[in-house]
């Protein structure tokens, strides 16, 4: 099935039922060439687009994937084993990551300007390149898309080297981008032998390299890349801890447990693996757990119904029984299932193995398919010990009443995301990734862009002579009168969203009337105005309006103001006094928008 370099061709294969699906030919040397040239060549004009620009194609990615869910899911499916019903919320899940680039990426990447002793500085994100996503074939995908749309929206072009056994879904995701209107070369497929991708990984056309895989593909890729001055992003293996603590709603645990442990039929770097039960809930929990487990139907992927489906590679299910048989040798017992299922494909029961301890296959090992191990901890340290005792740190699960005592725990786990009372799932809104040996960097949020941009220091002279003074020198004077004036508010955000944040800051400061005066030439945006105030939403992160335009708010309370904004979930990056008698202020709000307040502390009458 993979190709090496005396076999010019990839066949897949359905893993329902072993039958052969489809064969590609590999890519020869000069393909490969011609590809990286491209590449380089549209990452020349499309590093210059805007963020609108890249937003609305990302948009329009988003409605391509909706559009041909069912047959994408359906490929997924036939390809790797996945249920239809999970392929198909896997491409919804590709759509919204889109959206969501589209909708938060112009923020994201929004200049942050930073007092300094020039006269103006600021940070800007710029675009690297050529990325080269080398992908897995549990998510088909996902793990594609969500690499893929935060490099596209930073102004980068992708280059994707996938798994062979999903060649179809490769090849499917670059006919995506191109038909939503992305410019040739900007996502490109190669169908590569894995004897190339040195070489490829080394080329100079390739700036960046993203991988999710194993720690062997992660420690192989990583080797060349830092040779050769690379930045790179690992997503590799997992064993995540699933604790379930004494005072748990033991059912909705076990419940979630089924969830966490056997979608994707098991396959999953972020699945639950080991069950970590406090003593006195153990027997509970187990019970629970199996009751539920139970359940599963397993099945043809395709069919209605069916909620545990192939393993995608017959040497995966070999693995996995090796180890569910190593670990029942070394004296944990048998719960729930155990064996291969007597039929075409790659089947294997939903497995359950109780009384696992440290020293164990299924503790120390990252186990992909559906087989769960549970361990009794004496208590809540001994569970966070045992927890931590793994050399991968991806994710981890805690289930708790205690919610002040489980914010505690987190700070004690070694896992990249900690979910409390739910279950480990990737969200375009956070960042994911892991420590230890599950990797390095993250994915999706505002981090996730971040990772392949040049963050870029712009100074602009002349010089002043002293830095601006940091906020504690800051005095009003005594008989200050009791108010400020405040001249504007910028705020950094993609167009069509006026509206939520709008609501949001008429609310903080009390705004009392909605008018766009007729005076003000706007690019996009809108001004509220009430009794003098003026807050301004526009589209540019550069956008300045007239001096003359900043009509004042007279507030009573800077600092009030400020507490608001606070007690509203705004964090305050800083504020820092400016010359003439003005104080700027940098903000975040909860839509990840950057705002600039600019006040006037000195007397006004």
């Amino acid at each position: 099935m993979t190709a090496t370099a005396s076999s010019p061709t990839i066949t897949t294969i359905d893993p329902a039922s072993g039958v052969n699906l489809q064969t590609y030919r590999v890519h020869g040397r000069a393909t490969i060439d011609a590809a990286l040239d491209g590449a380089l060549a549209t990452y020349r004009t499309w590093r210059s687009t805007s963020s609108q620009e890249r937003s609305l194609l990302l948009a329009a990615a988003a409605r391509t994937l909706r559009a041909r869910k069912t047959e994408l899911a359906t490929l997924a499916s036939r390809e790797m084993g996945k249920t239809l019903v999970e392929a198909e919320a896997e491409v919804e899940k590709c759509a919204v990551g889109c959206a969501h680039y589209a909708e938060r990426g112009g923020a994201y990447l929004a200049d942050t300007p930073v007092p300094s002793t020039a006269a103006k500085s600021y940070i800007a994100y710029r675009p690297l390149g050529t990325l080269l996503a080398i992908m897995p074939w549990n998510f088909p995908f996902w793990q594609a898309f969500r690499a893929a749309a935060p490099a596209l929206m930073a102004g980068n072009v992708v280059v994707l080297k996938h798994a062979a056994n999903v060649t179809g879904c490769a090849l499917a995701i670059e006919k995506i981008f191109t038909d939503s209107g992305f410019p040739k070369g900007a996502f490109t497929t190669l169908v590569v032998a894995g004897s190339d991708m040195e070489a490829i990984v080394a080329d100079p056309r390739v700036a960046c390299v993203t991988l999710t895989g194993s720690e062997a593909a992660g420690s192989a890729v990583a080797a060349v890349a830092g040779k050769h001055l690379k930045k790179t992003v690992l997503e590799l293996g997992g064993s995540d801890a699933f604790i379930v603590l004494a005072d748990a709603d033991i059912e909705a645990a076990a419940k979630v447990a089924v969830t966490a442990r056997f979608q994707n039929n098991g396959q999953s770097c972020i699945a639950a693996k080991r069950f970590i039960v406090e003593a006195s809930a153990y027997d509970e929990f187990l019970e629970a757990f199996v009751r539920n487990a139970r359940e599963l139907v397993i099945g043809d992927p395709l069919e209605k119904g069916t909620t545990l489906g192939p393993l995608a590679r017959a040497d995966l299910r070999d693995a996995l029984a090796k180890q569910v048989t190593a670990t029942l040798v070394a004296g944990a017992t048998l719960a729930l299932g155990g064996t291969a299922v007597d039929r075409p494909g790659y089947y294997y029961e939903a497995t359950i193995v109780a009384g696992v301890t440290r020293e164990m296959t299924m503790f120390d090992e990252e186990t992909f398919g559906p087989a769960a191990a549970v361990v009794r901890a004496r208590n809540l340290d001994h569970a966070v010990e045992l927890a931590n005792a793994s050399q991968y740190g991806l994710g981890g699960n805690l289930w708790t009443r205690d919610i002040e005592r489980a914010e505690h725990v987190a700070e004690r786990l070694e896992s990249g995301g900690v979910f409390i009372n739910g279950m480990t799932a990737s969200d375009a809104r956070l960042p994911f990734g892991g420590v230890k040996r599950s990797g390095y960097g993250r994915e999706l949020s505002a981090f996730g862009i971040h990772e392949f941009v040049n963050v870029q220091t712009v100074w602009i002279g002349p010089a002043r002579e002293t830095a601006a003074p940091a906020p504690s020198d800051r005095a009003m004077k005594k008989d200050a009168p009791p108010f400020t004036r405040l001249d504007h508010v910028q705020l950094a955000m993609p167009a069509g969203q006026e509206d939520r944040a709008r609501d949001f800051y008429v609310d903080i400061l009390s705004l009392e009337e909605i008018a766009k005066p007729a005076e003000l030439a706007m690019r996009g945006g809108i001004w509220l105005r009430s009794d003098g105030v003026a807050l301004h939403l526009g589209v540019d992160a550069d956008f300045r309006p007239a001096k003359k335009a900043h009509p004042a708010f007279r507030c009573a309370d800077y600092d009030g103001l400020i507490e608001r904004l606070r007690e509203r979930g705004v964090t305050v990056i800083s504020d820092d006094v400016l010359f003439e008698g003005k104080t700027r202020c940098y903000i975040a709000d909860p839509f990840g928008n950057r705002l600039e307040l600019i006040a006037s502390v000195a007397h006004h009458k």
